[in-house]
């Protein structure tokens, strides 16, 4: 994996994990999905080298994955999750862009338990941020479930209005 100091931004939590139910729910009110998960281009906006989706729930449960897939030219994956839970992902998170940067951004918290597993050729970059920053100084914010401040520059920073949530890994005592 691959890790840019400026923009890798978490927050260690000591909160046990919480059950989460085992879906991917798109904001824009597309299909939810379950299982062995393909979340594919189409369903997202894309600007450039860009690809956004927007998710008001992003879990993934033991025995199942969640692929994002779609064109070579992708260079970075910016999944947000715009409601008010945290995200679970007990199974396989995973990018078939060879290459693309994957940053998933949940303010309310990202829990990684015993069964996740990654495989992600670019950078994977976990925020509890509530905006993403990009080179020409646009911003993209969480809560919006549109696409404005969506851009084709390359993310540079991540913005924390309040205090962040946690991410953190399971672990069984």
């Amino acid at each position: 994996m691959h890790f840019n100091r400026s923009l890798l931004a978490i927050s260690i939590g000591c909160a046990l994990a919480a059950s989460a139910s085992a879906e991917v729910v798109f904001s824009s009110g597309a299909p939810t999905l379950t299982g062995n998960m393909t979340i594919d281009a189409t369903a997202g906006v894309t600007q450039g080298a860009n690809l956004l989706h927007s998710f008001s729930a992003f879990n993934v449960q033991t025995g199942e994955s969640a692929n994002f897939t779609g064109p070579a030219a992708i260079d970075n994956i910016i999944a947000r999750v715009t409601g008010t839970q945290a995200s679970t992902i007990n199974g396989m998170l995973k990018s078939s862009i060879v290459s693309a940067n994957l940053f998933l951004l949940n303010p309310n918290g990202i829990v990684f338990g015993a069964g996740a597993q990654i495989d992600v050729d670019g950078g994977l970059y976990l925020t509890t941020a509530n905006s993403m920053l990009f080179d020409d100084g646009s911003q993209l914010l969480v809560s919006d479930s549109g696409a404005s401040g969506f851009t084709a520059a390359a993310p540079s920073a991540f913005g924390f209005a309040v205090t962040p949530a946690d991410i953190e890994e399971y672990k069984l005592a």
